[in-house]
Formats: structure tokens, sequence, C-alpha cells
């Protein structure tokens, strides 16, 4: 046992002349080896704008107005282009004058008329009466002077519209009438709701209508116009093309990398954008997303790095090297 110790130092003390590691104790568990680094991945690829929309027109129309060019800001909301909305202005109108008739009726379905109200239908009715009876005395007076040439064919014809015009009021309100003085049943009750819906859903239509003369970006975020396609005076169909706008608030660069180097990457990696174009600077980004599957084609996987650019310092259509450090 002596000799086995005294041999022990001694080799403790020829190793530690040499400069190496004294051995490990048996049974001692093994050391710790910190894991290699993962190198960068550095790929390059074009820098362009995190969005690029076309602005189409949903309606046809005529221009009145380019409120916005080539290089104006643009905010969601904002009109880039604006077609005449005259008629649709009416239309959405006229609407909402028939959507508040239905109502008014609807309530007078479910709760009924006042006195008041049913009194002045009633006088209304009989006025209405009074036209017909009036208007049917006129034509025959007008068919009389017709008869002896003293009177046109187009005089006797607006008699006659104007009899027939009279006729329709007096039997719409004969019905309005009728339907206010009888009790409301499950079925009246039902068409009425049917008919406030189709109403609701007529006036939606016409002010969204109305909303699509104003064409401009919806998207969050501010924008730029890049072109302007359509000039003040033209008309234009359903489905132009009449804007471009460039979203550049934040950047994006598309890679291609190898299969198995693009799957190893993770969305939220840390990376660097760099270019030539702007010597010194480095834009801090990070991977924000990474295809799943390897193209068949090129053995490559489309890997997206984006960079905020709150200054817009930075702009699209440029060169740019990207280092990914995992």
């Amino acid at each position: 046992m002596r000799r086995t110790a005294a041999t022990g130092a001694i080799l403790l003390v020829a190793t530690a002349a040499l400069g190496g590691e004294p051995p490990a104790a048996v049974g001692a568990p093994p050391a710790a080896t910190a894991s290699p680094a993962k190198d960068p991945v550095r790929a390059t690829g074009l820098l362009r704008a995190e969005a690029e929309i076309s602005l189409r027109s949903t309606i046809a129309g005529l221009v009145v107005a380019t409120p916005r060019l080539e290089g104006d800001s643009v905010q969601p909301g904002e009109p880039v282009v604006v077609l005449d909305d005259g008629d649709l202005a009416l239309q959405a109108k006229e609407a909402a004058c028939d959507l508040e008739a239905v109502e008014i009726r609807t309530r007078l379905v479910k709760e009924g008329m006042t006195k008041e109200e049913l009194a002045k239908l009633r006088a209304g009715h009989e006025e209405l009466q009074a036209t017909v009876q009036l208007q049917e005395s006129s034509l025959k007076t007008s068919q009389s002077l017709h008869d002896k040439k003293l009177l046109s064919d187009q005089a006797l014809r607006a008699a006659e519209r104007g009899l027939e015009a009279a006729k329709f009021r007096l039997e719409m309100a004969r019905i309005d009438l009728t339907l206010a003085e009888s009790q409301p049943t499950p079925e009246r009750l039902r068409m009425a709701e049917l008919e406030l819906e189709k109403s609701r859903a007529t006036e939606a239509g016409k002010k969204r209508d109305l909303a699509r003369a104003r064409i401009g970006g919806t998207r969050p975020g501010r924008a730029f116009v890049g072109r302007v396609h359509v000039e003040v005076g033209r008309w234009i169909d359903a489905g132009t093309i009449v804007a471009d706008l460039v979203y550049m608030d934040r950047l994006r660069v598309d890679l291609d990398l190898p299969g198995a180097q693009g799957l190893a990457i993770a969305p939220g990696t840390p990376a660097i954008i760099r270019s030539v174009a702007y010597p010194g600077l480095e834009l801090p980004a990070r991977v924000h997303r990474v295809a799943p599957v390897v193209d068949a084609s090129s053995g490559t996987v489309r890997v997206f790095v984006v960079a905020d650019n709150p200054d817009l310092r930075v702009k699209p259509g440029v060169a740019a090297e990207v280092e990914i450090r995992p």
C-alpha cells in the first residue's frame, strides 16, 4: 500500500511538470465540456418593403380627384383616388328614407296606431278619394275637349296618367288604413320584420357603395404612394388598378438557404442587415418566419427576415447582406 501511494505521487508530480492535466480519480464524474457556438449564417438578398399593395376600384366611375400623388404619405382611410359619388349619395339617401319609413310601419304593426295617428290616416284616405273623383271629372272634360279637337293627344294622355297616379296613391292609403285598423297577426309581424331586415341590408349596401368612391389603403401602418395610374377626368371600370402603395415602416429580406441550414433556424432568431448602399449602417432584425418544407427543385428553404425602419432612412430595392446569429 505504501508503494502504491508513492507511485501515484510520482505520477502526479511528473504530469504537473509536463504541463498536462492530472488524471481523473477513479469513479469521479467526467468534466463538463462547453458546447461549441454556432457560426453565424450569412446570405444575400434584396431589401424589400414589408408590403406593396395595388389599389383597385371596386366600382365603375369618373375620377374627380387624386388627393395623394407619388411620394405622399397615406394613413389608413385616407383616399388616394376619388370617384364621382353624386348618384351614389342620392341612392344612399333614398335607402335611408326608405328604411325610416319601414321602421315606422313596423312599429305601427307591432304597437298599433294612436287615436290621433289613426284619425290622420283616415283623413288622408278621404282626401285621396276626393282627389280621385276630381281627376275622374277632369278626365271626362279632357276627353270631351279632345273629341271636339280642342285638346291635344298629349294633354289627354297627361290627364289619364294623373288619374292613374291618384288611384295608385288611394290604393296604398287604403291598404295602410286597413292594416292599421286590423289586429296584427304572426304572419304580419314576421312580414314586417323581414321587410325591415331587407331595408337595413339595402341601406348598408348603398352606404358601402358610397364609401367605395373614395379609394385608399385599409392596411394598418403608414404607407407611401408609389405610383398613381389614373388621371382626373378618366372613366374607369370596376377592377382597374388606380394606385400602388408601399409600406416602409418595416423592411424584409427573403433568403433561400440550403435545406438543412434553413430548417435549423427558428423564428425570432436575431439578425443584422447591412447594405453597401448604406455604408456603416446595421439594422437590427429578426427571423420572422421559416418555410416548413424544402423546395424540391432547388433544395433550399425560404427564410424571411424583417427589420424596423422607423425613420424611413433605408429605402427598399437595394441589395442587402443578412447575418443570422443562432
